[in-house]
Order: structure tokens, then sequence, then C-alpha cells
């Protein structure tokens, strides 16, 4: 009788045992999941930047707010303390001075733009569109006299266009792209961080935000997903899929703004709790192409040379029917032109016998790195037969000063958060069909 008690009760603790077994297993199950997908975006690719030149806040000025860039300048909006107005620092894109206007001062303080969130530069009219909610003011980028007002049908915070110079938006969680004045595509573009600017370059939209870190107006709720102090730039396609999530450390201060100049290179202004502002392009590594031609026709005594605009000579034998040239590295981006010149049996080269080849260097904001292509057009070699270019990653070089750079955190080492919900759902799986199984014995 004492058994039989003994093991009814030791039957009915293994079932709540397995109950309580299987009932945690399924909240830990839905939690990891729900940490998967909240800590989704953790997946990132850390950017360091180094710095252009500092702004200084006039006196009676709170921050600074948005930037574009134009063919000639680099303008800046900056607000007053009372949130009231806002004024223009125009800056020379090259010498990154303030530039002296005729009949105007710099910063201008003339204009209604009201908060100056951010703005764009348009081209082909030579004009800056400032976003200042449900309307957009339009200054001549030459004279920097204000030309009109475009009364919209919503409040905005972005402002930015594409390659059509159609109109995109951005308003709280939302990206909304134009055509004529209408709505032809909108997305989410959900955050808990607080919305900064939107750009456009090369088919993407990158989207800046920053994480406030406390309670505030623009941020009610920290996510505790990121550091407070930190910074994202969200980059999408067109059509709302997310390409990438570029993550910037703290250190920089509050990202206000992200333009790109004719070359692809995103200048990013961050702003200072000490009353100062700063523009920082990113850092990435250095481009490689190595340029080969075979060449059947020669003797193995034969010799070419590659030849840059600027006359350097750089002369190589023929090897195993192939003339191999040092690796060229690339800094910047740009189109590069070079010459291979043949000379046979070292006899004076002659231009007939020539290759161009045309390296074009481009900046893939994206993913922050620097691409060279290389293009060959045959012209003189007799039954030759261009190699394929290889294209081989490089380091960073760039010279910087090492005050000027803030360092990448640890990133890219995170736990596979991913492999939980299964693992334990297929945990959940097995004790389940065990207790079925056990309970038929």
């Amino acid at each position: 009788m004492i058994k039989w008690l003994y093991r009814i009760g030791v039957e009915n603790m293994r079932k709540k045992i397995f109950r309580l077994g299987v009932h945690l297993l399924m909240f830990v199950s839905f939690f990891s999941f729900g940490f998967l997908l909240v800590n989704a975006q953790d997946k990132v690719q850390s950017i360091s930047y180094k710095k252009l030149f500092d702004v200084s806040l006039k006196d009676g000025y709170e921050s600074f707010q948005g930037m574009t860039i134009t063919d000639k300048y680099i303008i800046i909006a900056m607000i007053k303390n009372d949130n009231s107005k806002s004024a223009l620092f125009v800056y020379d894109k090259n010498s990154y001075n303030l530039v002296n206007l005729e009949n105007m001062q710099n910063p201008i303080e003339t204009y209604d733009i009201g908060h100056a969130n951010d703005m764009t530069f348009n081209k082909e009219k030579n004009e800056v569109y400032i976003i200042k909610g449900n309307e957009i003011v339009v200054i001549d980028s030459e004279t920097f006299n204000q030309k009109e007002s475009i009364p919209l049908s919503n409040s905005y915070g972005g402002i930015t266009l594409n390659k059509d110079k159609q109109f995109i938006f951005q308003k709280n969680n939302k990206i909304y792209i134009m055509k004529d004045n209408v709505v032809q595509n909108e997305f989410d573009a959900i955050t808990n961080l607080t919305h900064q600017n939107i750009s456009y370059f090369n088919g993407n939209i990158f989207h800046t935000c920053y994480e406030y870190g406390k309670v505030g107006l623009y941020q009610p709720v920290y996510d505790g997903v990121y550091e407070a102090g930190t910074n994202l730039i969200y980059v999408y396609d067109e059509s709302g899929n997310q390409e990438n999530i570029l993550f910037i450390p703290t250190g920089y201060g509050e990202i206000e703004a992200l333009e790109f100049d004719e070359n692809g290179i995103p200048f990013v202004l961050f702003n200072s709790p000490d009353k100062y502002g700063t523009v920082y392009i990113p850092i990435y590594n250095d481009a490689v192409v190595k340029i080969s031609v075979s060449d059947e026709s020669t003797t193995d005594d034969s010799t070419a040379s590659l030849v840059d605009k600027n006359g350097n000579i750089e002369t190589v034998n023929i090897k195993d029917g192939v003339y191999n040239f040092q690796d060229l590295v690339y800094y910047e981006p740009g189109v590069y032109e070079y010459f291979v010149l043949k000379s046979i049996n070292n006899l004076e080269r002659t231009s007939d016998e020539s290759i161009r080849v045309t390296v074009k260097v481009t900046y893939d904001a994206t993913t922050n790195q620097l691409i060279a292509n290389s293009e060959y057009e045959k012209s003189g070699f007799t039954k030759d037969e261009v190699i394929e270019t290889p294209i081989v990653p490089g380091n960073t070089s760039n010279e910087i000063l090492e005050e000027e750079i803030v360092e990448n955190p640890q990133t890219g080492n995170y736990f596979p958060f991913y492999i939980l919900p299964i693992i334990l759902g297929a945990g959940l799986v097995f004790v389940l069909f065990k207790r079925k199984f056990f309970f038929k014995l």
C-alpha cells in the first residue's frame, strides 16, 4: 500500500515537473524569439570617421541642424535657443572656410526656414530645398536669395531628391517617394531612435538616427538595445528593402545630417554639447588593382611599360607570355588612365603598340568600401589577350591624425541569437514527444 502511494506521489510529481519544464521551455522560446526580433538590428556594420572641420555656434543659437552640399559650398543650418528661427552658415567646399557673401552676412539670418531640420540640393536648377514642416523653402544656391515657398499636403521632417529629381520625404517611421508631388511609394522605416535626416545616392536612401538614450521630446522611450550616444544610418533601396545598417560608436556627438558630394563621399555633421559641431567623412580601405597583359607575339626579352598621365613609367619584362605590373593603390574615388606601351628588344616605344587602361574608382556608401574596376581598350598588340583584373582588398592607409579618429568598438562578435528559438523549439517538440511517449508506457 505504501509503495503504491509512493509510486502515485512520484508519478504526480513527475507530471508536475514535466508541466513546469514545458511551460518554462515555452516561455524561454517565446522570449528568445522576441529578443531576436528586437535585437535583429544588432547585426550592423561599424564605421569610423576622420574630421574635416569644426563649426561654432553663434551667440543666441542652440544647435546645428540640416546640411547640404552644392557645387561650391557646404551649407549648414543652426537654430536659435528658443527654436524660433534658423540661420545658414556657408562654407567653401574645398577650403572649409566661411565664404564672404556679396551683400549678405555669413551666417545668413534673413530666412524664415523654421527648424531647418533637413535640406537638399538640386544641381540642375541650382536650388536648395529646405523642409519647413508642410512647406519647402527654395533658395538660390548661387545668390542665396529666397525664391519661393512650395506648400505640401503633409508635414515632413526629412527631405531629399532621387536620381529623377523627385522628392523623397521622411515623417516619423515612414519614408515617402513622390512623383509629380503625389506619393508613388511609401515604406516603413521603423526605429525607436530619434530621426535626424535622409539623403539619397546611387539608388539608396540613407536615414540617420540618434540613440538619445533618455526620456526626451523626440525619443520618449530608451529601447536599451544600443548604448546611449551612438548613431545609426539605415540604408534602404527605393522599394524599402533594407540594404545595411551602419553603426557609429559613441564619441562623435549627435548626428544631425548626412549629405553626399559629387564623388559619393558622405559628409556627416555631428552636434557637440560644447556648442560646436564637426563635419566628418568616413574612413575606408584603399582599393587595389593589378594590371596584367599577355602577348604571344614577342620573345622572352621583350618589355612593356605602364605610363600614367604624369609620365610615371614602370617597365617590366615579359614572363611566361605575360606582362605583370605592380599593384596600383587608390585612396580616393576618380577615373585614372594609363597606357601599356610595348617595346621589342628595348627599341623605342611606339604609340601604335599600346593598350589604354582605364581604372574607375568609386565609393560604395552602403558598405563603406572603395571599389576599383578596370577597362582595357586594345589598340596595338598583336594577338594580345587581356587578363581579367583581380580586385584585391587593400588596407586602411589614409594618413589621419590620431586625435581625429574614434576607433571602432568590438562589433560583429555577436552571439547567434537566431539559433535559440530553433534549439528551444526543437527541445520543446522533443519534450512533448517524450512526455506523450512516456505516459503511453
